[in-house]
């Protein structure tokens, strides 16, 4: 961890240096292409081309009343009318596009800059993030460069799967903003094309089983963590797979787990009907507790499970298997994808940091939902903090909601 806080600092120390000091300023984009659609009918370039796979795509989330109501005003990024009404709604572009010699610049942090022959920002296949707000193309820290490194030049076709900082170090938004836009590669019927894949980071064991799942080998792959900048042949990019500031899930993301990925894993080990999802491995979120939790499940034939311990084939049979989950809020939880309809989760929140993220796995794919949101000491007002909130568990409200979940289970036996 001390590793990976040095290696931001001085990412993030020669960020602020690029914005003064002048070098190759003639890779600085001159202007912005909104949309996709309208670079490929303005261009010049042959070979440039455009699929749309899933076209003004509507995704909408009804929200228990409860939930919504404890809903993190953070957390809950695309409703303006949160409070109000209970149903998230977005709607989304979901496309694939080819750019003839493409070139790329990312700081492997907030920001992805796609950027055309003729030196604009493609907006639409772009990556600028603010954590409190929506932010707008021409805030996309490319233009705000002086200094600007040679590219790095890679023959072939490459497709970009960079999706900002969390897919670089987190499993969740490795499956939710980059490992499922190999979804959308499939789709456009380019993935046959590919000749390398440039993914966020390449050190863990999910990152790189998920890939060889798709016979993607490791010789195919440029590991975008250690690049800034780069141009190719041809770039193949596509939307953001929950849009530039969405946490809905679209409908097609479940299937691709469930449909594409669920079926190339086949384990011969057992695993437990019940599962508790520990999250001592984590420095966030943890459970303060969770000798107390397990008092009470342990009883009930409930196993406990670090997923950290597990490799990526493991973590998809351990919970392909399960019929009852509890966890405490975390990035395991996308594990869900590959569930089986109809069992039964309890989602453990702190008060500091509701979301309904799981939620919309759960019922996207029919699970049976419950969740449990702990008092804090002192809630948190804004994201950072939340995501740091351990978690008291209320035991007596815990086995209130056992019982609901593990009596559904019986009904169903």
């Amino acid at each position: 961890m001390k590793k990976t806080f040095l290696q931001k600092a001085k990412r993030r120390l020669t960020d602020t240096l690029r914005k003064f000091i002048k070098k190759n300023y003639f890779y600085k984009p001159c202007g912005i292409y909104y949309t996709s659609r309208e670079f490929v009918n303005s261009t010049r370039f042959k070979g440039s081309e455009y699929v749309e796979v899933y076209p003004e795509l509507t995704t909408s989330l009804s929200v228990p009343e409860e939930l919504y109501q404890a809903l993190s005003s953070f957390a809950n990024y695309d409703s303006p009318s949160h409070g109000k009404e209970s149903t998230l709604t977005v709607k989304n572009n979901y496309a694939v596009l080819s750019i003839p010699h493409g070139r790329l610049y990312t700081n492997n942090i907030d920001t992805v800059a796609v950027i055309t022959p003729d030196n604009r920002l493609v907006a639409d296949m772009s990556f600028q993030y603010n954590i409190s707000r929506l932010t707008q193309p021409h805030e996309n820290k490319i233009f705000e460069l002086a200094y600007f490194d040679k590219p790095t030049y890679y023959k072939g076709t490459v497709f970009n799967m960079l999706a900002g900082g969390g897919a670089v170090h987190n499993y969740g938004h490795w499956l939710l903003d980059s490992y499922s836009r190999l979804h959308l590669l499939k789709e456009s019927g380019w993935f046959d094309k590919v000749d390398w894949f440039l993914v966020p980071n390449y050190v863990f064991d999910y990152q790189r089983d998920s890939l060889a799942l798709l016979g993607i080998d490791a010789s195919k792959v440029i590991v975008g963590y250690n690049h800034l900048h780069l141009q190719t042949d041809n770039l193949i990019t596509c939307s953001h797979p929950r849009g530039m500031r969405s946490i809905l899930v679209p409908d097609w993301m479940p299937l691709f787990y469930r449909n594409t990925i669920l079926p190339l894993v086949s384990s011969k080990k057992e695993y437990p009907r019940y599962i508790y999802i520990s999250r001592r491995d984590s420095r966030l979120r943890t459970v303060t507790n969770e000798d107390e939790v397990m008092d009470v499940l342990r009883p009930m034939g409930f196993e406990s499970f670090e997923l950290s311990k597990l490799s990526f084939e493991e973590k998809i049979a351990l919970f392909a298997n399960a019929e009852v989950i509890v966890s405490a809020s975390g990035a395991g939880l996308n594990n869900l994808f590959f569930a089986q309809k109809g069992a039964k989760l309890l989602e453990v929140f702190s008060e500091s940091f509701v979301h309904p993220i799981y939620y919309n796995i759960a019922r996207s794919i029919g699970l049976d939902y419950e969740f449990l949101i702990c008092k804090s000491p002192k809630k948190a007002d804004n994201m950072k903090k939340g995501l740091t909130d351990n978690i008291t568990v209320d035991i007596q409200e815990l086995k209130t909601r056992l019982n609901r979940l593990t009596s559904k289970v019986k009904a169903v036996a």
